[in-house]
């Protein structure tokens, strides 16, 4: 009797199998380092368990998959169609007659088994293939029946996986009614064999390259395995018209097929360690789980830290209040300053998207998307000292002299934005810690772990620990208030007849003093975090 599979691996056993050793894989997940085997990898309960679809999914089925005008690809696709849905009206005709109870049991078993059974032949039919690859053969891609396989193998691990299946639900979500798992089930097979016949059609201009990594280095794989290149970067709701699909097949070998280039050639190529490490950075970026964690970590700091998320909000009626004051105000000579307007804008979005990168855990990136808006702040206040350092700034490329002694070092420090001096300082301690790779970014984040072989393995976090968000988000939050502060003193004081200045830092220091005074006892570098980068403690020069 055929059993009911549960375990489903989104990612093939087999292949993944190249990067083990001892049967252990090595694996980075959640910034955490361990051993395990395939087994445990890229799997899900059910994950590929096909139940029946209602008729409004059977007909949006219908409509997509057949939406293609091209007669091949229809074929297809209806195949496909009869192949999911007709066992289940066979099941279905067995429930309504007198077959046996034992016999409608395995009816269900079968359609329960269904595409995790089609996975398992697919991958059948691509082993030989998979050899040929890792012995670093390509001539098998000459004979069309051989290269329609691997191409219609290649699409399915593609489209197979836990990420594609998020992609999927977040382009389908405005589909009301419909189980997109159950949808996607049918239309990731017609959609493998549309990009299958597509590459096949441009195989005369196709390049297919076996990638060869250097002695000392190695491709990783992940949860996504197979990847288009042009995605890289890319959100959910951005379009991707061009595909270059990357392939590691082992630790030392790698496919990248790529159907625009003209003419037509199979070729071997060794790469630098470099181009390793960059098509590597690409895996993982293009992971599901470094965006599954990214969206956990986003959830875990809205949950924790939901002080940070009001104070935020604060400060972001407190821009609108600049923005306000320098859409009306004029000065003693009835001059507006709508060349501020640009800068305060900036200011707003680079805090907005700084916070963001903050809320998942990347501190190391919210320092890095605040630091125009220190800088548009210290050149508010150079412009406000001297409209002719607004034309310095201008032409700084023709008056490159002239602009280096204005807005570098001590001289970007100006006489009418308060507390120039702590802000260009913060300037200094983001440049040294964040932008360049000076010690304390070397070590930061940097694992280094001796595994059961003696191998050591090194690696670079991709999030903050729990101990190092809290007084990143404090620093984060004063500095900002501080900024908002200064930028608004000032205007307020050049533009009189907008109002008094209303500070927001006091106010966000009251709200958060007690979290600063715990950790600042804590620790030394707790407390270096807040005083140097947020300016806790930090008493108005």
């Amino acid at each position: 009797m055929t059993e009911l599979k549960r375990r489903h691996h989104y990612v093939w056993q087999y292949y993944l199998a190249a990067w083990a050793t001892k049967d252990l894989v090595v694996c980075l997940r959640d910034s955490r380092i361990f051993e395990t085997g395939t087994t445990n990898l890229a799997v899900e309960t059910d994950f590929y368990r096909f139940t029946d679809l209602t008729k409004e999914e059977r007909d949006l089925v219908g409509f997509l998959a057949m939406a293609t005008p091209d007669p091949l690809m229809k074929e297809l696709n209806a195949g496909w169609l009869a192949m999911f849905l007709v066992p289940v009206k066979l099941r279905d005709i067995a429930h309504a007659s007198s077959v046996r109870q034992d016999l409608l049991g395995q009816f269900e078993v079968v359609c329960a088994n269904l595409e995790e059974d089609l996975h398992a032949k697919i991958e059948e039919r691509a082993i030989p293939h998979i050899h040929e690859l890792r012995s670093g053969q390509l001539d098998f891609l000459n004979s069309v029946e051989h290269r329609t396989v691997f191409l219609h193998f290649l699409a399915a691990q593609y489209l197979r996986t836990r990420k594609i299946l998020d992609a999927m639900r977040y382009t389908l979500r405005i589909v009301q009614g419909v189980r997109i798992d159950r949808v996607w089930s049918v239309l990731r097979h017609c959609f493998a064999s549309n990009i299958g016949v597509s590459l096949s059609r441009l195989w005369e201009q196709t390049e297919v390259s076996l990638l060869q990594a250097p002695q000392q280095s190695e491709f990783i794989t992940s949860d996504q395995p197979a990847v288009n290149l042009h995605a890289t970067g890319k959100g959910l709701d951005e379009p991707v018209d061009q595909l270059v699909l990357f392939y590691p097949v082992s630790p030392q070998l790698a496919l990248r097929w790529d159907p625009a280039t003209s003419p037509q050639q199979l070729r071997k190529r060794s790469l630098s360690s470099d181009e390793v490490d960059h098509l590597n950075r690409v895996m993982y970026s293009m992971s599901h789980k470094l965006r599954a964690t990214i969206e956990k970590n986003r959830q875990i700091f809205s949950l924790q830290h939901n002080y940070a998320h009001f104070a935020f909000f604060g400060l972001c009626e407190a821009f609108e209040v600049i923005g306000k004051r320098l859409q009306t105000g004029r000065d003693k000579n009835s001059k507006t300053r709508p060349s501020f307007i640009p800068f305060v804008l900036l200011m707003e979005r680079q805090a907005m998207n700084a916070f963001e990168a903050l809320s998942s855990y990347r501190s190391y990136e919210a320092w890095v998307l605040i630091r125009p808006a220190l800088e548009a702040a210290l050149y508010m206040g150079k412009w406000e000292d001297n409209p002719d350092n607004a034309a310095i700034w201008n032409a700084r490329e023709e008056r490159r002299t002239e602009y280096i002694k204005t807005f570098t070092g001590k001289a970007l420090v100006s006489a009418n934005l308060p507390r120039a001096a702590e802000i260009s300082g913060v300037l200094g301690r983001l440049n040294d810690e964040f932008v360049h790779a000076n010690e304390p970014y070397y070590t930061r984040h940097t694992i280094a772990k001796r595994l059961a072989d003696k191998t050591l393995f090194l690696g670079v976090d991709f999030f903050d620990s729990e101990d190092d968000i809290e007084p990143h988000s404090l620093a984060f939050l004063h500095l900002v208030a501080i900024l908002i502060d200064s930028v608004d003193s000032m205007m307020a004081a050049a533009l009189p007849n907008t109002g008094a200045h209303v500070p927001v830092a006091p106010k966000v220091a009251r709200e958060l003093a007690d979290r600063t005074s715990r950790l600042r006892a804590q620790s030394e570098r707790h407390e270096r975090i807040l005083r140097e980068l947020g300016l806790w403690f930090v008493a108005a020069a």
